[in-house]
């Protein structure tokens, strides 16, 4: 049996010799004794079960950081981080959205000159309306005129 008594439990009394005093429990603190095996192959498995979870703690902060920079950038939204890596990705936010400017800039130039073009367009449908018009009218006035001199 692996249990240790202290002097007063080796006695079963604490000081007054009574004999219907119940012997204390031993004292575990003043003594000391070699781990067995098992306990140290246990305690082994614990602390390395912790280390790993400390490792997957890591690893799940990484993995949400990197989703939180692709989420950013995605978004187009700024980094939190001012970290050499964030500060890429917020370059690459950056860049991206200068050339989200520059094709706006180009496809607004293109529609202007889109509209304009078609603007024009209708202006010579209508005056050549106007002038079938004028047109008919005149033919008709003159093949009037035809018939009454026949």
């Amino acid at each position: 049996d692996d249990t240790f008594l202290d002097k007063d439990t080796i006695h079963g009394m604490d000081g007054d010799h009574s004999p219907n005093r119940p012997p204390r429990t031993p004292n575990r603190r003043s003594t000391t004794r070699a781990e067995s095996p098992e306990l140290s192959r246990l305690r082994a498995q614990i602390l390395g079960s912790m280390a790993q979870a400390k490792n997957l703690d890591a690893e799940v902060d990484e993995e949400e950081k990197a989703v939180a920079a692709l989420t950013n950038k995605y978004l187009g939204r700024q980094p939190n981080d001012d970290d050499d890596e964030d500060g890429a990705l917020q370059e690459e936010a950056q860049q991206a959205e200068l050339d989200i400017e520059a094709s706006t800039v180009r496809l607004e130039a293109e529609m202007f000159e889109l509209s304009t073009s078609i603007n024009a367009k209708e202006e010579l449908i209508q005056k050549l309306q106007v002038s079938q018009k004028k047109f008919e009218s005149m033919r008709e006035f003159y093949e009037e005129r035809l018939r009454e001199m026949a």
